[in-house]
Parts: structure tokens; sequence; C-alpha cells
């Protein structure tokens, strides 16, 4: 009876094991069903043209928490022209419950297109490189910007000029007008006289008074930022080559791409007597940057294709300027 028992209870027992496993194995887990993230992402106001982009234009939001990849990333410069794709991919944290998602905006990049204007009326077109603004022509202004007028020199006949160019005993401000000639028959047209700009004398630009209100004259090393500004756009060793002008230099020289606008065109500079000088050839720029232990200036020269170079030149030379944004 008790051998009987035991074998009733180890029925039962064996039983309850089969029907907890069938229970258990009936039973599955819930299903969850992932949904899409909500990408909240509009079209970025247009931007000038050589500006970065940042957080104000890659600047998606989720209704969920997660991770953002922007393509292009922050801090890339886009090319002129609208309607250019910028991309993010959304990665959520909850990956069980929420898919990844992409989203596309675009966005304008227009050309910078400001002017400015000198003492005289003349109107100045700028380019925007990097974080620097820059006059894309030489300065041709005959008065201060307090307008005091700057000497006319003229080193040709008739009229040609009876006090020098430089004296460190009478000095005077002066400027004189590059030969507006097209030595190579380069131009389809005639050039006004004004072409190249002026010329201007080390006490003139010593004044401190030649850049228009909210310019400057240059140092060397707002063009070593310059240089390393178009470096970043693969522009290498091809610095000076991309700003010159697409005409009138010499073939031992060669032309440039000006593939910026920034238009520097081969007005050379002059002698230390005031006769002008490698016109086609060169084209030299003022720095503010002046080594009164040797009477000389830095130089910004561009000639031939490739870097622009750096000179310590006598002050007795007369050179173009052209003026960065303050």
């Amino acid at each position: 009876m008790r051998k009987m028992n035991q074998q009733i209870r180890l029925i039962l027992l064996a039983i309850v094991v089969l029907a907890t496993n069938g229970c258990n194995q009936s039973e599955s887990d819930p299903i969850i069903q992932k949904t899409d993230p909500t990408i909240i992402w509009t079209n970025p106001s247009d931007l000038l043209n050589w500006t970065a982009l940042s957080s104000i234009q890659l600047n998606a939001t989720a209704n969920v928490a997660g991770t953002f990849t922007y393509t292009p990333k922050l801090g890339t410069v886009l090319n002129i022209g609208d309607n250019q794709e910028l991309k993010v991919d959304f990665t959520p944290k909850d990956a069980s419950r929420y898919n990844s998602v992409s989203k596309i905006v675009t966005i304008n990049i227009k050309p910078f297109t400001e002017t400015v204007t000198d003492i005289d009326g003349n109107v100045y077109k700028t380019v925007k490189l990097g974080n620097q603004i820059w006059m894309t022509e030489n300065l041709k202004t005959t008065k201060l910007n307090d307008a005091t007028s700057i000497t006319e020199y003229k080193f040709y006949n008739p009229d040609r000029s009876t006090f020098p160019w430089f004296s460190s005993t009478n000095p005077q401000m002066l400027f004189q007008w590059v030969p507006a000639i097209d030595l190579n028959n380069l131009y389809p047209n005639d050039l006004p006289f004004d072409f190249f700009g002026a010329y201007y004398n080390h006490f003139a630009i010593q004044s401190g008074k030649l850049a228009i209100e909210g310019w400057r004259i240059p140092t060397q090393q707002d063009f070593l930022e310059l240089e390393n500004f178009l470096s970043n756009q693969q522009h290498t060793a091809n610095e000076a080559t991309v700003l010159k002008s697409t005409i009138g230099w010499s073939a031992s020289t060669g032309n440039g791409t000006n593939l910026y606008g920034f238009e520097v065109r081969p007005a050379g500079s002059t002698t230390n007597s005031g006769s002008p000088d490698f016109q086609s050839a060169i084209a030299r720029f003022a720095t503010a940057d002046l080594n009164a232990s040797n009477t000389t200036r830095k130089i910004a020269t561009f000639g031939n294709n490739g870097k622009i170079s750096f000179e310590d030149l006598n002050i007795s030379f007369g050179v173009s300027i052209r003026l960065i944004k303050e």
C-alpha cells in the first residue's frame, strides 16, 4: 500500500512537472515594434562663401536621446552654390526601441559682395577668405583719411616732378599713378589711368592715415594667415597662383588663375628714384612691418607662380597697397 502511494505521488509530481513545462513552452516574450525617431532640422539660412559650417547650421534635434553625425562635418567650408545638401545620420541611444534614421536639408552659399569707398569716392570690391576680408583692388586714394591731400609725383614728362621721390632731409607724402600701359598687348581694351592703382612712398604709408576707416594696411602675419587659408583649401605651394589675375603677366612669370577673385595685377613697384619698374613681372604690396634699424619695410611679393614671397625692401621704394578689414 505504501509502495503504491509512493508511485501515485511520483506520477502526480511528473504530471505537475510536465504541466509546468508545457506552460513555460507556450509562453513567449512580447515582440517590441521599433519606431523611427523624429528629426527636427530645417534648411539653414544662406551663408556667405568661405564661412565654415557651424552649430548654427548643423543644429538638428530629435525626440529621443542619441548621437548626430553630419556630412559635411562641422568646420567644412563649402563652395559658392545653391541647394547644397547637408545630411545628418542619427543613432538612437535605445537601439532596441528606435531605428537609426537620416535627414537631408539644403543650404545656399552666396558670394561675398561687400564694397568699400575711400575719401575720394573710389569704390572697391572686396572678398572674404576664411576669417579675413580683403580689398580686391589696389588702393588709389589721393588723400589721407582726414582729407589731407597727398602730393602727386610724376616721373615722366610732361610736367615731370622737380622734387625727389624720396628724401630723408625733405620728407613728403607722395603717390604716383602706376602707368596704365599694356606692355605685351594682352588686354583687349584700353586701360583706365588708375587700372593698377597707385604707388605710395614711405612717408605716405607711415602717416598711418592712408587706410579707409575700419580698414588697415596688413601685416606680414595677415598675409601668412591668408596663405594658411589657401593651403587648407588644397593650394599648398600655389597660394600666389590662385590670387594672381588671369591676364597681364609676362610669359616668364605666368598668369594666375584668380580662383578667389583676389585679382593681383602685375603693377610692379618703383625704384628708389621713383622710376616705375618690373611692370608685368611682379606685384609688391606694403605691410605695416617696418624695421627702423635698417630702414626696410616687409613687402609681400607676387611674381612667379607658386608661393607669396616676402622681402625686406628699402623704404625709398614705392609700392602698391591692399587693405584688410579690421
